[in-house]
């Protein structure tokens, strides 16, 4: 099976761990490696020299991007830039999607980008567990990816098919017979 390959956009110093932001940031990627997607970032913010090569670079491998919004990434313009162009990838059929993760709704207080209201959007907050689990339904994901679904035999009594739904019974004028599929 091939992978999911996400672009995830984010504008945060990884290396500060103590903020809820990267925590959650953290929290997202490894649960969407845990069902078998291949998360692709760059390794600094997206402030830094090196992002737009990297983005260019990696974004014609992946399905879908995902901007992982928070207050420092609203007012990044190399992040408005990219979602412009992902948005134009979609667009074009170049790539399957591009959704909206806010890490931390209550705290933005900036002014989005008009475009950035029409993503399919979710947030982490108050139910971190129920946005995850709708995002990983919008990738086309599942928390049981990978894992054999536990199935329980059939144990209700058999069920009496009325004479009108047997194979062959008359039907009123317009219904399809099953002869006739």
């Amino acid at each position: 099976m091939v992978a999911t390959r996400i672009f995830i956009c984010h504008n945060l110093d990884l290396q500060e761990e103590t903020r809820l932001e990267v925590q959650i940031f953290k929290q997202l990627c490894q649960k969407l490696q845990s069902v078998q997607a291949e998360v692709v970032l760059y390794a600094g913010r997206a402030s830094d020299d090196g992002f737009l090569a990297s983005f260019y670079q990696q974004l014609s491998t992946c399905q879908w991007f995902l901007l992982f919004q928070t207050e420092s990434a609203v007012r990044s313009a190399s992040i408005q830039s990219v979602v412009s162009i992902a948005k134009t990838r979609v667009e074009q059929k170049q790539m399957q999607g591009i959704l909206r993760f806010i890490a931390l709704p209550d705290e933005t207080t900036v002014q989005l980008p008009p475009s950035w209201s029409t993503l399919p959007t979710f947030g982490a907050t108050p139910d971190y567990p129920r946005a995850l689990e709708k995002l990983l339904l919008a990738l086309s994901l599942s928390l049981n990816q990978g894992v054999p679904m536990k199935t329980d035999p059939v144990t209700s009594p058999p069920v009496a098919v009325p004479e009108a739904l047997k194979v062959g019974a008359r039907t009123p004028a317009g219904w399809l017979a099953t002869d006739q599929v």
